[in-house]
């Protein structure tokens, strides 16, 4: 890859793959001005010093799976490899700080995060899982919230 002055970006991985992960990963957390700002950086969340190099990203990341996004396995610590993976939307969506909050579902003695989380490791839909918790359509399952 040609590392010469392209394009005012003189690292040359501008057109790479990762760059825009890399790059929305930094803005999330750096620059203030940012709308999502205040749910990165503005609550600490920090990027490794490793990290402010592209290249070195990439390397611990490997190469993005298709369809898959940048994740923080834990969402109250920051972006460093062994806090990072690569996850579907669906595992996005399922770890988000806002839902994991919200409700607790307690479905014959089994404790789920999130419905969603219940109907796949359950094998039935989404709507059955509410169905039988919040309708009460089914003993010993239930929906509760967290705070």
């Amino acid at each position: 890859m040609n590392k010469t002055i392209t394009n005012g970006f003189k690292h040359g991985f501008y057109y790479h793959p990762l760059y825009s992960v890399w790059a929305g990963m930094r803005a999330r957390c750096l620059n203030i001005n940012r709308k999502d700002y205040k749910n990165y950086g503005g609550r600490g969340v920090k990027i490794c010093k490793r990290w402010d190099a592209f290249a070195l990203f990439v390397k611990d990341m490997g190469e993005r799976p298709d369809g898959y996004t940048l994740e923080r396995i834990d969402n109250d610590k920051g972006y460093f490899s062994g806090n990072c993976k690569w996850a579907s939307r669906k595992e996005q969506n399922n770890n988000q700080r806002r839902k994991r909050q919200r409700m607790v579902w307690c479905i014959n003695g089994l404790i789920f995060r999130t419905s969603t989380e219940a109907a796949i490791l359950l094998n039935v839909g989404h709507a059955t899982i509410v169905d039988w918790c919040k309708r009460k359509n089914k003993p010993d399952c239930y929906a509760e919230k967290l705070y």
